[in-house]
């Protein structure tokens, strides 16, 4: 039976049904309204016509398109772009501790939650109260400027092609569970390596002694008075840096790094160290084993701190040390780098992770091959002749000009004569 059963003479029915559509008009324009009753709402819609006639076709088109939404699940009114989130959010969550199956690390989904954060002020700066269902292709086009003229400090082009990704996978499971119109969003295209951001992020050779330096005399802290505390902290720091310049070491891999994954030993009268890099720990799921030549380090690492549990710890090697720990002593630290070596705006592009950059900079500089670099960072050698374009660009530069300074020398004789 139809919920309503008696008509003004300003109303027209299109149908026999309590989810029928009802004609009406409001200050001389006809209006769509259907009640939807799996979603316990009614569907209102302008039809933009004074015309009766006109406003039967509209009208019965719109109730088609209802009905083909209803056969695929898809509802009118649907979930919020909050609420889509989190429906993504906890369906990534599930992945996190199924490792041999390919799922994901707790630091991995932090990163996607904070990409879709990003997603989600945007759309409350664009869009406040939108459902899933009022999103449009291009509702994104003018993502990538907000970004640059809101964070505090402009995203790396890599970030933001990855936060692209991550929202359009966001955008595809919602689809896929008929909850939104569109499959993925639209953005303008934008050149990985417009700005070459790793050569950028890396520092320089003056650069890194200055950090060095730095940290050797933050350390030190001659005619400083600290608390115990504040001394333990800067020393666990420095061999945190210094450690991180020598194995490449993804952040998160490395403040989560035990005692039990570290072996030291001395081989040629230097001193290496074995590092395991667990399944759990690495995002790339996949667990590693390799060499590196910082085995001092971790040797002065035991003398002043523990010997079991976490290697980075303030309380023992029970806890970790954190990202924003980590990142708040990185501040400190360039906070005390004097302007005249490394400039404000020089100091916004470098960040911890930017001694993994230097790593592997330094050992492809070094002669090294790129498969063994790949294998030491745990990642792939298409990975690294993407990120590390200019290193590859240097070299076929220097390849291209080989013996060409023989042949100036010639030009050059032949010219005086």
């Amino acid at each position: 039976m139809r919920k309503k059963t008696k008509f003004r003479k300003d109303e027209v029915a299109l149908g026999e049904s309590d989810t029928d559509a009802l004609l009406y008009k409001r200050d001389g324009w006809w209006q769509l309204r259907i009640y939807l009753k799996e979603e316990g709402k009614y569907l209102r819609r302008s039809l933009k016509t004074q015309s009766l006639e006109v406003a039967k076709e509209r009208g019965y088109a719109l109730w088609r398109e209802v009905e083909r939404d209803k056969l695929v699940g898809r509802k009118q009114f649907g979930l919020t772009i909050e609420q889509g989130v989190e429906q993504y959010l906890e369906h990534r969550k599930e992945e996190v501790t199924e490792v041999a199956a390919g799922g994901i690390t707790a630091e991995r989904w932090s990163t996607i939650r904070s990409q879709l954060n990003n997603f989600l002020a945007y759309m409350r700066a664009h869009k406040e109260g939108a459902r899933l269902r009022e999103l449009h292709k291009r509702d994104m086009w003018n993502y990538f400027e907000w970004r640059r003229n809101t964070a505090q400090k402009e995203p790396a082009t890599s970030t933001l092609l990855n936060e692209q990704a991550m929202i359009n996978a966001c955008m595809k499971y919602l689809f896929e569970r008929h909850e939104v119109n569109i499959a993925a969003f639209e953005f303008p295209k934008i050149r990985l390596l417009e700005r070459n951001d790793t050569q950028r992020a890396t520092p320089t050779k003056a650069e890194y002694a200055w950090l060095l330096s730095e940290m050797d005399r933050r350390t030190k802290a001659k005619g400083e008075m600290l608390t115990d505390v504040e001394r333990y902290k800067r020393k666990l720091f420095e061999c945190f840096v210094l450690i991180s310049a020598q194995t490449g070491l993804r952040t998160g891999e490395q403040y989560q790094l035990s005692w039990s994954e570290v072996k030291t030993y001395t081989k040629r009268g230097r001193k290496l160290a074995e590092i395991t890099v667990l399944a759990t720990t690495t995002k790339v799921r996949k667990e590693r084993i390799f060499i590196a030549a910082c085995g001092t380090e971790f040797e002065r690492l035991k003398g002043f701190t523990h010997d079991e549990g976490y290697v980075f710890s303030m309380d023992s090697g029970k806890t970790h040390i954190t990202r924003s720990w980590l990142h708040r002593a990185w501040k400190e630290m360039m906070d005390d780098v004097a302007e005249e070596r490394i400039s404000t705006a020089r100091k916004a592009e470098l960040v911890p992770y930017s001694l993994r950059h230097w790593f592997i900079t330094q050992r492809i500089n070094a002669g090294a091959e790129v498969a063994q670099v790949a294998a030491l960072c745990g990642t792939s050698i298409m990975q690294i002749n993407k990120t590390y374009y200019h290193l590859q660009k240097e070299e076929q530069e220097r390849v291209v000009t080989l013996g060409f300074d023989d042949y100036d020398d010639e030009w050059e004789e032949d010219e005086e004569s």
